[in-house]
């Protein structure tokens, strides 16, 4: 069920034209922003090139590899500990385990249309939607506009990540502070491992509802584990002849991560979050240059809008002249960007402008005296 509440305000013509002016400065700021964003973004280090230059070694044999360097060691993980979150799960054999906790609550959502009147004015119609969700960060009800109705109690307890503090693969012993690794089993509930709360199905859960009918405030608990004995790959330095911990890659980048999987499934994953982040980036670097761009027009759209149908149509061209001139700009500054981070690259761009000018020069027409 969704409860909606309405309500509408009228904004003059002056606060419009004022507001207008802070549009321009805020869209100055997305458009510069947007050319640091690409730029930092053709620079980031990719990290499964990094892993391929790591010394494969074994986890029983005597080390292959020099100390200090980036090694990779693959074998099943190993902890004489047992593991668990004090308040839901007793210890079992885990190496890592990842707590979600979710809370039934109230969420808010906020909907505004406007429309443009004649001579300048501005209707805003706000819409305030409430609909209760299971969540892992429940909104401050406080901030809600209907606040004295919709209350959400603080949450008691937080998702985290729990690790042992000693754990190896075969002879070498990992520091574990610092390692970045995931938990890829799903952890089975039964009553000789759950401590407080009411199994249901995959969740712990503790309210006064139930999993199928809950009530505001109820809480769900579910976990994920690297469990004792998996095989995995791990990208670390070999601090010395028994010890891992985290390599400082190019760029002072640090590099320690564990993956349930062998080394070649590892690196080809490492790839594919390298080009996805690349892409999203790219995508937002572009966003805030066409938004950032288009908003330098705010005044003179507040202006227009005193005939709101010269301002509808002022924004349609707007917004197409800004979108190809993001997108002209996007791509060139991820050209440069990728050349200046690059320098093989570099090298090969001065070289190739440098061959097709002397090529212009030479087929220029000798002048005749």
């Amino acid at each position: 069920m969704v409860n909606r509440y309405r309500t509408v305000e009228r904004v003059g013509f002056g606060s419009r034209l004022s507001n207008s002016f802070v549009s321009v400065l805020l869209g100055i700021i997305l458009f510069l922003g947007a050319f640091f964003v690409l730029f930092w973004n053709e620079g980031r280090v990719n990290l499964s090139h990094v892993a391929k230059t790591a010394v494969a070694i074994s986890p029983t044999a005597p080390a292959t590899a020099s100390v200090g360097s980036l090694v990779s060691v693959t074998g099943p993980v190993s902890t004489p500990e047992f593991l668990g979150d004090g308040v839901f799960l007793r210890p079992g054999p885990y190496v890592a385990l990842n707590r979600r906790v979710e809370m039934f609550a109230w969420d808010e959502k906020k909907e505004t249309r406007t429309q443009e009147n004649f001579g300048g004015s501005e209707t805003r119609e706000t819409i305030y939607s409430y609909t209760k969700v299971w969540t892992e960060k429940p909104e401050d009800s406080s901030q809600f506009y209907r606040s004295q109705d919709y209350q959400n109690p603080p949450m008691p307890f937080q998702s985290q990540l729990f690790r042992v503090t000693q754990a190896s693969i075969g002879n070498y012993t990992l520091m574990m502070n610092s390692l970045s690794m995931e938990t890829p089993s799903v952890v089975s509930l039964t009553p000789a491992t759950v401590m407080q709360g009411t199994i249901a199905g995959s969740y712990v859960y503790q309210g006064r509802g139930s999993l199928n009918n809950p009530e505001i405030g109820d809480l769900r608990v579910s976990y994920t584990a690297l469990n004792n004995g998996t095989p995995v790959t791990v990208f670390a330095r070999l601090a010395s002849a028994s010890h891992l911990d985290s390599f400082l890659g190019p760029r002072n980048v640090p590099f320690y991560r564990l993956f349930a999987t062998d080394r070649n499934t590892a690196i080809q994953r490492l790839s594919t979050e390298h080009d996805t982040l690349t892409w999203v980036l790219r995508i937002v670097g572009f966003l805030m240059m066409w938004f950032g761009s288009s908003m330098f027009f705010e005044p003179l759209n507040t202006l227009l809008s005193i005939f709101p149908f010269l301002s509808g149509l002022n924004r349609f061209l707007v917004g197409g002249v800004t979108f190809i001139v993001s997108v002209v700009l996007t791509g060139i500054t991820i050209v440069v960007s990728m050349v200046v981070h690059h320098p093989l690259a570099l090298v090969i761009s001065i070289g190739v402008a440098g061959f097709l000018i002397l090529r212009v020069l030479r087929r220029r027409p000798t002048p005749d005296y």
